[in-house]
Order: structure tokens, then sequence, then C-alpha cells
């Protein structure tokens, strides 16, 4: 199978069973998700036994989209480092060529 070629699965969160059409390639981070996630929700059932499993799921939600929030920041941050840097590294490999 091609890696580009898309696969059905079935992943199972907070016992809800999920179908989802993933590209061949991305079947391992789908699981490794699935897991993330399944980890979280468990951990939590166990720590706040009086919630529901709709609010262990919005609380869910928050911490992996303040997770990407998170990163998608410090990411830009970076990116932004590196074009400084690489503009500097042009600047002084330019001043070498005209020596």
């Amino acid at each position: 199978m091609k890696e580009t070629e898309k696969v059905q699965m079935h992943i199972n969160i907070a016992g809800e069973r999920i179908s989802l059409n993933v590209g061949f390639d991305a079947q391992d981070d789908v699981r490794a998700a699935e897991d993330s996630v399944c980890k979280l929700y468990n951990t939590w059932k166990k720590q706040f036994p009086l919630r529901t499993d709709r609010e262990l799921l919005a609380m869910i939600s928050y911490q992996y989209a303040y997770y990407y929030l998170t990163l998608e920041k410090r990411f830009g941050e970076a990116s932004r480092q590196m074009e400084v840097l690489d503009e500097r590294l042009d600047a002084l490999l330019g001043e070498t060529d005209s020596e």
C-alpha cells in the first residue's frame, strides 16, 4: 500500500468508537494520539470521580488545545529567530565574499 493512500481506522475514546480515514503513513500517529487521550481520560476519571464523561472530555479538549497553541506560539518564535539568524549568517558570508 502506498504511503499516500487512505485507510479506514477505528479508535475508541471514552467508550465512543470513532471511524477515521487517514493516510497510510499516519496510522502510528493516530494510535499514539488515541493512547495519549485514553491515558489522560483514565487518569482524570480516577482523579475526578464526580465529573461526567462530557466534563472530562471537555477538560481533555482544553488541555490539548492549550498544548497545541503553546507549541504553535513557540514554533512561531523559533521560526522568527531562525530567520534572524539566517539573515545574520547571510550578512557574515556576504562580508567574507567581498574580502
